[in-house]
């Protein structure tokens, strides 16, 4: 059982050659964007809060009281006028982490910040 557990490190290990130690291409900036996280292939939408931004990458927090594991799910997530794909590739109780289907500058991040809109999301 040993050789086995050893093995399987092993072989995680040589995929990350640096070890297996997890490290951002960009900096994740704090953010509080109200915002609607839509499920394309599953035909729904959940109303949340976005509370990091990268140009890689972002946080979801649904503001409904309970997160519905999702890994591989093709997302778009849009604050007001200004729309984003992605594909979620982490759940935690913090929200669904997202991969950016491309980079974003940072004045993209600026404009989705700034397009936040809480009463539009109600429609």
């Amino acid at each position: 059982m040993i050789r086995v557990f050893r093995f399987a490190a092993d072989q995680i290990g040589r995929l990350f050659p640096g070890g297996a130690h997890f490290t951002r291409m960009h900096e994740r900036l704090p953010c509080a964007v109200w915002s609607k996280l839509h499920f394309i292939d599953r035909g729904f939408s959940s109303v949340g809060l976005v509370d990091e931004i990268s140009q890689g990458g972002m946080r979801f927090r649904p503001a409904k009281s309970y997160i519905c594991m999702r890994m591989g799910d093709v997302v778009r997530i849009q604050a007001g006028d200004y729309t984003i794909d992605a594909t979620i590739v982490n759940t935690t109780e913090q929200g669904y982490g997202l991969r950016l289907k491309n980079f974003i500058s940072p004045d993209d991040i600026e404009a989705f910040v700034a397009a936040s809109d809480r009463e539009s999301l109600a429609a």
